[in-house]
């Protein structure tokens, strides 16, 4: 439906649906965007469970503002580490069980309609407000660094919140290869610039999350940052991650 300017003036900001302060609203696609075996399974899925809780994680570092329906479609790997990744932190919260939903699909091709009605009727009978993709790459055919099959991605996603609106995306993907700086020595900062594929990606996108590794670090830390937001109302300052003896973060 069009909008007058009139329609837009009374838009605020508070309008829109808090999940996580500073980071996650309704209606939004953020990308979490690092390495192979950086943790970013791990950090997502139990940030998952945190958000089912409606509980603060890590100590105030993120600001959980109640409870949330949650999907983690796992595309990747098999429930058995769908299981490792969040029986830790369901220990730890004392998240409602039914807000949280599982499942490892036997299919899923968001550059075409395969899955799609599937996942569709998942997220209204859920009330899904917020569904994690564990990833990108295990969840489309084609080819990443194409923008045509890409642009098909983007069509189904909006077509999906086409039909749920309110719910937020938080899709898993990979870095590309590091570039390396001839003259500087070591490798180009690139920054949001650092994902995998297509630039339509970063129309696509609402945030980019980024999950590096720290080098030559003993405590295996994680750097977690905003590298790139559409709204300039929202954003949080970097934080660092441990991963401890049980897989908590």
């Amino acid at each position: 439906m069009p909008l007058t300017l009139y329609d837009l003036r009374d838009i605020k900001d508070d309008d829109r649906e808090c999940y996580i302060e500073g980071i996650l609203y309704e209606g939004q696609i953020v990308l979490l965007i690092g390495t192979q075996k950086v943790g970013k399974s791990y950090l997502s899925a139990q940030w998952s469970v945190a958000l089912a809780a409606g509980a603060d994680w890590g100590q105030g570092r993120l600001t959980i503002p109640k409870p949330r329906n949650v999907l983690y479609y796992q595309t990747e790997g098999t429930k058995f580490d769908l299981a490792e990744r969040t029986n830790p932190i369901f220990e730890f919260y004392p998240a409602e069980g039914e807000r949280w939903t599982g499942d490892v699909p036997e299919e899923l091709d968001l550059s075409t309609d395969v899955g799609i009605p599937t996942l569709i009727k998942m997220l209204k009978a859920e009330k899904i407000d917020v569904l994690f993709i564990d990833s990108l790459f295990s969840s489309m055919q084609g080819d990443i660094n194409r923008s045509q099959d890409v642009s098909k991605v983007k069509a189904t996603l909006n077509k999906i919140q086409g039909q749920c609106p309110n719910v937020a995306f938080v899709i898993l993907h990979h870095e590309h290869r590091p570039i390396r700086d001839p003259k500087a020595g070591g490798f180009v900062n690139e920054g949001a610039a650092r994902y995998a594929g297509s630039y339509v990606l970063a129309a696509m996108a609402d945030q980019f999350w980024l999950y590096t590794e720290e080098k030559n670090d003993e405590r295996e830390r994680r750097r977690f940052e905003t590298a790139y937001t559409r709204s300039r109302s929202q954003d949080i300052d970097p934080f660092y991650v441990t991963i401890d003896e049980n897989g908590l973060l």
